[in-house]
């Protein structure tokens, strides 16, 4: 967003350097962010899933750049609005951790629900004349609920 403010070759020569660092650092930790987010078990759609947004913002974004810098005469629409771009994908993330964490957690309580209700009743019965129905109707009642 800040590339059409810079006039010198050297400003902009800092300015892509941090960039491609910024940008690198990224791209080594994707899939790692990924596994944390998704789980090891969706890696694979995850990863397509972005490798394919990536690929229709790189097809797409080089025809917007163009007919923005036709329309106004230089570069600084196509700049700006690369660097909103950045900035909305960005602060799209910020809750992601979070919204992992909650599902994690409900998926986790669901587990534990659905194992309570299959877990089976155990009834001990020490001899056969002190049998008592009512007493293990009672007990049955009590381990449903």
């Amino acid at each position: 967003m800040s590339v059409p403010y810079y006039s010198s070759y050297g400003q902009l020569a800092v300015y892509s350097s941090i960039f491609g660092l910024a940008v690198a650092v990224f791209v080594s930790l994707r899939s790692i962010i990924m596994v944390e987010l998704m789980g090891l078990d969706r890696l694979t759609s995850a990863f397509g899933l972005v490798i394919m947004c990536q690929g229709i913002s790189a097809f797409l974004g080089a025809p917007i750049a163009g007919s923005l810098s036709d329309t106004y005469g230089n570069y600084n629409a196509a700049f700006y609005l690369a660097g909103i771009s950045f900035a909305l994908s960005g602060i799209s993330c910020i809750p992601l951790r979070r919204i992992s964490r909650w599902e994690n957690e409900r998926a986790e309580r669901k587990k534990a629900r659905e194992t309570a209700a299959q877990a089976p009743v155990e009834i001990k019965v020490e001899s056969a004349e002190t049998l008592d129905l009512q007493t293990i109707d009672s007990s049955v009642d009590e381990s449903k609920s």
